[in-house]
């Protein structure tokens, strides 16, 4: 019997392709990608829970006279020996944002709404990894009281990159941890704690206003607390 599976796992905006879910792609069977692209021109199906709620968008679609959409069936897919199941899923991703012409982004959907710890943890890593990298390149020391966050997108981390590109090469090193195996991400974590134990024990004190209203509710959790601080001294 044929499954349906939306791999990405998230409501997208007929604009970008997110990450897909690996989960049916380690499966040793065909797959048959199917693109479906809405047409915005007198409607918009998709779905921000933010704006509205589940009632609200299922009136709004409900009371369309149509819904138009481009559907493309594209030629099955196997997995071939050299491809792990995130490489696999990455080009079947890629072959369905061609058929539609759209953007492909590195953006992990599950992350907008689904707790998810594992992969936070992992992009916790990421961040931590590419900071790291960049910082042997220069002397600068980032702090929170330096940063406009009105401006992020024309602020330049350690006077190398934009920090939204800063943000791709962060996405770039978490997709690479999630190709990897359970044991490994597992390893990876498990380091990810023991320098989080390490900056509680020393007790270091963030400039940013989250640290304040988390001390108050008692919480030491020190990744919750700003942006860039915490991960200055890695």
């Amino acid at each position: 019997m044929p499954m349906l599976v939306f791999p990405e796992g998230t409501c997208v905006n007929n604009k970008y392709v997110v990450m897909f879910q690996k989960g049916v792609f380690e499966l040793d069977v065909e797959i048959c990608p199917v693109s479906i692209k809405f047409d915005r021109t007198l409607q918009d199906p998709y779905w921000n829970r933010r704006r509205l709620g589940f009632t609200l968008q299922l009136l709004y679609l409900m009371s369309r006279w149509y819904l138009e959409a481009d559907v493309h069936w594209l030629p099955p897919l196997k997995r071939k020996e050299i491809e792990n199941a995130t490489n696999f899923a990455e080009r079947t991703r890629r072959i369905i944002a061609k058929a539609s012409n759209l953007k492909v982004s590195l953006w992990n959907g599950y992350l907008k709404s689904s707790p998810a710890f594992k992969d936070r943890d992992l992009l916790k890593v990421a961040f931590l990894k590419t900071y790291t990298k960049l910082k042997r390149f220069s002397e600068e020391i980032i702090y929170d009281t330096d940063i406009d966050r009105t401006t992020y997108n024309n602020y330049t981390v350690f006077n190398l990159c934009k920090y939204k590109d800063f943000l791709i090469l962060v996405l770039e090193e978490y997709y690479i941890y999630k190709s990897l195996s359970i044991l490994e991400q597992e390893h990876l974590i498990s380091q990810l704690a023991i320098k989080n134990t390490v900056e509680i024990g020393k007790k270091r004190k963030c400039l940013c206003v989250k640290y304040k209203k988390n001390r108050r509710r008692r919480k030491k959790f020190i990744f919750t607390s700003c942006k860039l601080d915490a991960f200055k001294k890695f």
